[in-house]
């Protein structure tokens, strides 16, 4: 026997994170602290990745607490400026402590036009001050639907990795998309 669902509304993408467990002891907030991020990795679709129209994807960023200021939902990933391809507003983040990494992710549905469509987000923190994220203040989602083309003017580059040892120090730099991420080791 089979069963078929019936005919409604198409789905909409919804942007998804944990949201902190109820019952979690909340984390405190001190006054003074700093708020830095840093993107470690596009942990699923790389940019320019090729995608059928009206193919659902799911975009995730992992991204790391690089300040003194410890984030819980009162942190969420936004929406700010491009191609939406269905994200809602905003998505809160789990608990994630200095020094930690969190992964955060949106659901998404490529538009059904061939192009090149990018989707920028930005992380914000209580009061919805944007958080810098290593030296921008904001990540995105940049594919080609169809056919289309990746807009030659943003070229892309695979992460690469460089180590440079002086003195005490240990330095580690990664560059991706014309971003430089410094991580002290």
């Amino acid at each position: 026997m089979t069963s078929t669902l019936p005919a409604g509304p198409a789905p909409t993408a919804t942007l998804t994170g944990t949201p902190t467990a109820p019952g979690l002891p909340q984390v405190p907030r001190p006054t003074d602290c700093v708020d830095k991020a840093v993107l470690m990795e596009d942990v699923t679709i790389l940019d320019g990745t090729r995608m059928k129209g009206g193919q659902s994807f799911t975009k995730t960023w992992r991204l790391k607490n690089m300040g003194t200021c410890p984030w819980d939902a009162s942190y969420n990933l936004a929406f700010l400026a491009g191609d939406r391809m269905g994200a809602p507003d905003s998505v809160p983040l789990n608990v994630t402590l200095p020094g930690e990494t969190v992964d955060v992710s949106v659901e998404l549905t490529a538009p059904s036009a061939d192009g090149s469509y990018t989707g920028i987000f930005a992380l914000r923190g209580p009061d919805s001050q944007v958080v810098p994220i290593g030296l921008d203040t904001s990540i995105w989602v940049k594919i080609i639907v169809g056919q289309g083309s990746y807009d030659p003017a943003a070229p892309t580059f695979a992460a690469t990795q460089a180590s440079f040892e002086h003195a005490l120090v240990s330095t580690k730099f990664q560059v991706e998309d014309f971003k430089l991420l410094q991580f002290s080791l």
